[in-house]
């Protein structure tokens, strides 16, 4: 009779804790790659949802994958030299969202450079020469 109760206690542990690894909430997948305005794949670009600790990088193809809970989200994305792009998302339970972007380079223009040298000056020792 102990063995009973044992056995039902412990089925119910597994599956609270099978229950809280997904967090409650049914989890879904959002994936896609991201590439610039020349079309040319954007690797290593940082893609993340706006307010929580998922996200990821992309690879050397530009493809990312992000599994997170159901909801509405704003997927960022920002890479080096490139300009951020925000864009609002729905997941959906048990589904998987593709979501390819385009970011644009981010141009940066000097206004004025000015080159200066102060200190230096040469000497010609006229013993020196041949």
């Amino acid at each position: 009779m102990t063995y009973k109760y044992f056995f039902v206690l412990l089925a119910l542990l597994f599956s609270v804790s099978a229950f809280s690894q997904r967090g409650g909430r049914p989890q879904t997948m959002i994936s896609g790659r991201v590439i610039s305005t020349e079309k040319e794949v954007v690797d290593f670009a940082t893609v993340y949802l706006k307010g929580t600790s998922y996200g990821c990088s992309t690879n050397e193809k530009g493809l990312y994958h992000i599994q997170a809970p159901a909801g509405e989200y704003t997927l960022v994305v920002t890479a080096v030299g490139y300009k951020t792009v925000e864009r609002k998302v729905r997941l959906i339970a048990d589904d998987r969202v593709k979501e390819n972007l385009v970011i644009a380079p981010l141009v940066t223009e000097l206004g004025e450079v000015t080159v200066t040298t102060s200190g230096v000056s040469e000497s010609i020792n006229p013993h020196s020469m041949p």
